[in-house]
């Protein structure tokens, strides 16, 4: 049985765990009987159980065996941290994937995802292959050009005042129920000084900590220096390493 196989299987057991709990936990609202509703409560409690085991199974198969490590590091991630994400070009997908599967899928949280790599229609593509909950990403494509296809909502990275201001009018629409991600903060660094990059990463992260919006920025190790990597960690209330 291959990989993909093994994840359909598990993702339909899942489904039927969570429909027994569910029925299970109606059946709970009815039953008077104190020793039978002990019983049922067991029973759901256990469906429950083998519900959470294949969901973490599915995703140690997608993410790999770091996946528990980031969970438990990004448990105290609220819409008040930011979050330091380092990876090597090797792991980079895995460690997107492993984030924004907890943060959206697990956690519920909306996310305003900043696209520098790939275009918006590509990722969306193979997040949704993946099993993240797209309809919970609001996107901002990247151009250098002009405007993308109409239903795009385009950034230009040269224009870091305008980049602020585009990435705060979709935060606000999820204020204290989202984060944004920029999955390569390293590309500013292309087009502005050091310190100017940094001040404006200072900015964001105060002014989405101000209408409770987390913050996750992802760096490529091979892209940046060691200056820059002590400065984002300086700054980050959760540093990740993949």
């Amino acid at each position: 049985m291959s990989a993909e196989e093994l994840i359909a299987l598990l993702q339909r057991l899942e489904e039927i765990e969570r429909g027994a709990e569910s029925l299970y936990s109606k059946y709970l609202e009815d039953i008077k009987d104190e020793e039978a509703a002990s019983i049922l409560k067991h029973i759901r409690d256990e469906e429950t159980r083998h519900a959470v085991l294949a969901s973490e199974a599915i995703s140690l198969l997608r993410h790999g065996p770091n996946y528990p490590k980031i969970r438990t590091l990004l448990d105290d991630f609220s819409q008040t941290t930011f979050c330091f994400l380092s990876t090597g070009i090797e792991g980079y997908m895995k460690a997107n994937l492993a984030v924004l599967d907890y943060l959206i899928n697990e956690r519920g949280l909306h996310c305003i995802y900043l696209a520098v790599n790939k275009p918006c229609a590509s990722l969306e593509e193979i997040y949704r292959r993946e099993g993240i909950d797209v309809d919970a990403i609001s996107f901002l494509g990247y151009s250098s050009v002009g405007p993308g296809d109409a239903d795009d909502i385009v950034v230009n990275l040269e224009n870091l005042t305008k980049l602020s201001r585009a990435v705060m009018t979709q935060a606000e629409k999820h204020a204290g129920e989202g984060f944004v991600y920029f999955d390569a903060v390293s590309t500013l660094y292309i087009f502005h000084p050091s310190n100017t990059v940094e001040k404006f990463i200072y900015s964001l992260i105060s002014r989405l900590k101000a209408i409770s919006v987390g913050l996750v920025l992802v760096a490529v190790e091979e892209a940046v220096d060691l200056r820059v990597k002590a400065v984002l960690t300086g700054f980050s209330d959760v540093m990740l390493e993949f």
